[in-house]
């Protein structure tokens, strides 16, 4: 059976005398923790509490399920992961504890790592979907960069030069009677690499201001930078055991009023001398951007080599 409930939820079954007595509190700052490099404060999730009694199948089969039990008989607190429990691809978690101490110690323990994995389940379901997709961008990375990336079928070419790729999608969204344009796009390029040096926060910035001003703005003359003036994050990750960087932050035109949110993955190929980055940007103005930038995480990570 298919799980329910739309991206970025997640259901948590807890029985109300503990919800009430603090659990609410703990889950609260954990699921409502802000989304990374947005212009404006978006929660990680959006979650749905439910006394045990209250669950029917719609909610037991939802994608993302954190149980509370209160089990007299264990011994120590514990949590749980059961794959696909009540519906596939479902991400399943009790926790389990003897009373509320044991519980609200384990919970305040877990959550971190709880939103953690939910997050990874949640792009990993992305990139499984997007997968042959769109041929065009799957057939021109790897003839290009002898790399793999998939996305949905709405991304077109927008410009191909020496080791550079874009790829660009244009919607129309209503809002109020009105429809709104949104652009997101996906940026390959890779620089060289010499030694550690050349995946610094100062020389990334560099390299990803040189690619990002082959996106031009609406004016002659404009294109796309890094806004460096208000958040930016830059840190490390382990992809596919690989040390890679990760930058969050927002873009804008040089000369324009325009702007948004981006990610970029820049993993290291040693063996051959270079970086190669894939990089996610949206331009919705009038709209939340968390599950965009959730949407182009996706196709960033689904990089492959």
């Amino acid at each position: 059976m298919a799980y329910t409930g739309a991206p970025g939820e997640v259901v948590c079954v807890v029985p109300p005398t503990l919800w009430n007595a603090g659990l609410d509190t703990l889950f609260e700052q954990h699921l409502y923790g802000y989304y990374k490099g947005l212009p404006q404060p978006e929660y990680l999730f959006n979650y749905l509490y439910f006394q045990p009694k209250d669950v029917n199948a719609l909610i037991k089969n939802h994608r993302n399920y954190i149980s509370v039990i209160v089990d007299a008989e264990i011994e120590e607190a514990q949590l749980r992961r059961v794959n696909e429990k009540f519906a596939k691809d479902q991400l399943y978690f009790e926790i389990v504890g003897k009373n509320y101490a044991d519980i609200y110690a384990k919970s305040q323990e877990v959550l971190p790592y709880l939103t953690g994995e939910i997050i990874k389940k949640e792009r990993t379901r992305l990139v499984r979907n997007n997968i042959g997709k769109n041929e065009l961008l799957e057939s021109k990375s790897q003839r290009l960069f002898g790399a793999f990336v998939s996305a949905p079928a709405g991304f077109i070419q927008a410009k191909e030069k020496s080791h550079f790729l874009w790829f660009k999608r244009e919607r129309v969204r209503n809002l109020s009677g009105t429809n709104h344009d949104i652009t997101d796009g996906i940026l390959l390029f890779e620089s060289p690499y010499t030694d550690s040096s050349s995946v610094n926060d100062t020389a990334l910035i560099a390299t990803l201001n040189k690619y990002l001003a082959e996106v031009p703005g609406p004016d002659e003359g404009s294109h796309m930078e890094i806004e460096q003036r208000f958040y930016l994050d830059q840190s490390v990750v382990n992809y596919s055991n690989l040390y890679a960087k990760e930058t969050r932050g927002l873009w804008k035109m040089n000369s324009v009023f325009m702007g948004g949110p981006f990610l970029c993955l820049s993993v290291p190929d040693i063996k051959n001398g270079r970086i190669i980055h894939a990089l996610g940007f949206v331009y919705a103005p009038k709209f939340n951007k968390r599950e965009y930038i959730r949407e182009l995480e996706a196709i960033v990570y689904s990089l492959q080599f």
